[in-house]
């Protein structure tokens, strides 16, 4: 243990040379690269503080610039040592080691078409099956010869639905209700119907694709690149033709009208007339005129691309998210993705978690995304609390000596500072002193956490970390850093040797969190403890 802590302490220090200036050498580099691929707790704190540059052609964005292509960057760097230490003529899988997990679970899904959402109030979305799931397994041959394909839901917003990506096919009615529906239909084909959409798919094959829309309006993501059979939307008008684009299709009453925002599509109408429209083109079904498009459009395909980025089928964890109250704005790595209550198919990797509600204070963490996990969670979002009339503190600049009248707000600033600057007694100080003056702040109920951290793993001080971690739990086990404090408090309680007390923890955890990133390490120490503790 102690030698995996020199071997942090000393990336720590190499980071400090980097953001204070100065250029690294190649062997600084590599041992950092090295370092990370199976360091899953320096990973986080280098997304969390921005320190992942090393001045590398291969190395990440510069220092704080760029968060989601850094993030990206360090998801291959972990998937190079997951690929690295896997034997290549095994052809079965094997459970995996914690860190090699934790590795994996980094790898970044490929983009390949586009999708969004967003959605208000309360959200009713289903999918209608014609038959039972089994029916729409991939490979079943018809009568034709060509292969019936598979759906999949990559995102919807119905509170009593499961956690999980549902598959769609052939036969099955897609019904948005008062939400949104994300669902993927494979070979690179993603379709977003907005509220009150209804649709249904008439054909998904190896020969032919094809969605009706009955009402409602779908905007299309086709990956210019596809390889896969036609795609096409049909309407009561005629057929939208895709060619490798992004394009909406609108069904009103008495007209259908579609725009494309990328590329171009061909309209079969009816009557037999062909035409093409291009991108920012806009028509209405049987009429000669074309329009451009609204200027929204673009900001809206844009929106469209960014959420392309976070969700897909390959490569993702299931996240079921619910809030209290309802209706909270769920953003990952700063891309809006929808209102609570919501199931999304995330790509893996390390991932920056934000819930946003007017008149609440936001929930901010980092989160470790494994593929092929299922997440479920459920945040408590707290009103406001005024921070006004804020108590004489010391200042949180580094002079440390100018007395100033400092508002929570500004308290967290300066602890995070500090943390980013690797001044743990300094930060520790700043948070504790956040705490006394604001007990009742959200900024306290989060920084209960951060200096729980901070004095198990930088101050050598378990007994005050665990009076942290339990402060947190006590005054709620159901805030949005509940699960960072149960298993910090299971591990204060390792570093004090209270064996008994730490298995009951260990044990309560996985309990409470059963998908918990520190799950395959928690049941692998709960195993060690009843072996020691055993009559």
């Amino acid at each position: 243990m102690s030698s995996q802590m020199d071997d942090c302490r000393k990336i720590h220090e190499l980071w400090d040379l980097e953001t204070s200036g100065e250029l690294l050498d190649k062997s600084q580099r590599d041992l950092i690269e090295k370092h990370l691929e199976h360091c899953a707790e320096c990973r986080l704190e280098a997304v969390s503080i921005g320190s992942m540059d090393v001045n590398g052609p291969d190395g990440p964005p510069r220092f704080l610039d760029d968060d989601i292509a850094r993030r990206k960057w360090i998801d291959s760097t972990v998937a190079k040592a997951a690929a690295a230490g896997e034997d290549s003529t095994e052809h079965m899988k094997r459970p995996m080691p914690f860190m090699r997990f934790a590795a994996a679970a980094a790898v970044v899904g490929i983009l390949i078409g586009a999708t969004a959402l967003f959605l208000n109030g309360f959200f009713k979305s289903e999918v209608r099956h014609n038959g039972a799931p089994s029916s729409v397994a991939d490979g079943r041959i018809e009568g034709d010869g060509a292969t019936q394909l598979t759906g999949h839901v990559l995102l919807r917003t119905r509170e009593e639905s499961s956690s999980s990506i549902k598959p769609v096919g052939a036969g099955d009615s897609l019904n948005a209700g008062d939400g949104r529906l994300v669902v993927d239909l494979g070979t690179g084909v993603r379709l977003y119907l907005v509220a009150q959409t209804e649709a249904e798919i008439t054909s998904l094959n190896s020969a032919n694709m094809e969605v009706h829309l009955r009402s409602g309006r779908i905007i299309a993501s086709i990956d210019p690149l596809r390889s896969g059979p036609k795609f096409a939307i049909s309407t009561k008008e005629g057929t939208v033709v895709a060619k490798g684009t992004v394009f909406s299709v609108e069904a009103a009453t008495d007209s259908v009208r579609v725009g494309v925002m990328r590329g171009e599509v061909s309209l079969e109408e009816k009557g037999g007339s062909v035409r093409t429209i291009g991108l920012g083109q806009s028509v209405v079904m049987g009429r000669p005129a074309v329009a451009g498009l609204r200027a929204q459009a673009e900001e809206e395909a844009q929106s469209i691309l960014k959420m392309l980025d976070m969700l897909t089928f390959s490569d993702s964890a299931s996240m079921y998210l619910r809030s209290l109250p309802v209706g909270a704005v769920v953003s990952v790595d700063k891309v809006t993705i929808g209102r609570t209550p919501l199931f999304a198919a995330i790509r893996a990797g390390h991932r920056a978690l934000e819930l946003e509600m007017d008149g609440r204070a936001p929930v901010r963490e980092l989160v470790e995304l494994g593929r092929g996990t299922e997440i479920s969670r459920v945040f408590a979002l707290e009103e406001f609390v005024d921070t006004k009339g804020a108590a004489t503190v010391e200042s949180i600049r580094s002079s440390g000596v100018r007395a100033v009248r400092a508002t929570a707000s500004e308290l967290l600033a300066g602890a995070q500072g500090q943390r980013a600057s690797r001044n743990w007694k300094g930060a520790a100080k700043i948070y504790s002193e956040l705490i006394r003056a604001y007990p009742r702040s959200v900024e306290a109920r989060t920084s209960l956490i951060s200096l729980g951290v901070i004095q198990l793993d930088h101050l050598g001080q378990p007994g005050k970390a665990l009076g942290s971690f339990g402060q947190y739990l006590f005054s709620s086990r159901s805030g949005a850093l509940a699960q960072e404090a149960a298993w910090g408090r299971a591990r204060a309680l390792a570093k004090l040797s209270r064996k008994q007390a730490e298995k009951e923890a260990i044990e309560e955890f996985l309990d409470d969190y059963p998908g918990a990133i520190q799950a395959p390490m928690a049941t692998k120490r709960l195993r060690e403890l009843k072996e020691v503790l055993q009559p």
